[in-house]
């Protein structure tokens, strides 16, 4: 029998970099896992290129809501994000950050940064657009190793991989494919 658990993720940018698009990928990769799921997508008052947040909660029972005050991880796609939504991560948890677009972060005690390149990454890969792709790959590597609570096939790149299909056209799954593994 699995233990409980409940995962919360807040993910950060401005319109036009993938943000509700990743925060879908995890949901639906949920539930391709059997898992309860549910999503809050945040838009501000801009378009393409205002601020944007999403919220994903998974858990093996029952979720309550989608609103979050703290999360186990906070994935930040650009330094706006970060810098309003870091205190949305709870002491100890989890912060995954796009290093081509945010700088180096002091480390503070009781937090764990990780930096991934995703943007640039992204365009070597022929897409900057494929950003959100790199940071959900990495995330599938990472979590495990910073939240060892979590069951060990959560989120895995396997259902990642299954759930493109429902986010993209059929011609557009091989890129977004390669950039989940490159991640």
């Amino acid at each position: 029998m699995m233990k409980n658990f409940n995962l919360r993720i807040i993910i950060g940018g401005h319109g036009g970099q993938g943000v509700h698009t990743l925060g879908k990928l995890f949901s639906y990769a949920a539930i391709e896992e059997g898992l309860e799921v549910s999503s809050l997508p945040t838009y501000g008052a801009e378009m393409r290129g205002g601020y944007i947040f999403s919220t994903v909660v998974v858990s093996n029972k029952e979720i309550a809501t989608p609103v979050i005050s703290q999360a186990d991880v906070g994935i930040f796609l650009d330094p706006f994000s970060f810098q309003y939504l870091k205190g949305k991560v709870r002491e100890g948890g989890l912060f995954i950050l796009n290093s081509s677009l945010i700088k180096k972060i002091k480390e503070e005690e009781g937090k764990t940064f990780l930096e991934v390149p995703a943007t640039e990454i992204a365009e070597r890969l022929g897409d900057n657009r494929l950003t959100n792709m790199v940071v959900a790959g990495y995330f599938v590597k990472k979590v495990h190793q910073f939240i060892p609570s979590l069951p060990k096939n959560l989120l895995s790149l396997e259902s990642l991989t299954k759930s493109l299909s429902h986010l993209f056209s059929r011609k557009l799954i091989p890129l977004n494919e390669k950039a989940l593994n490159y991640g």
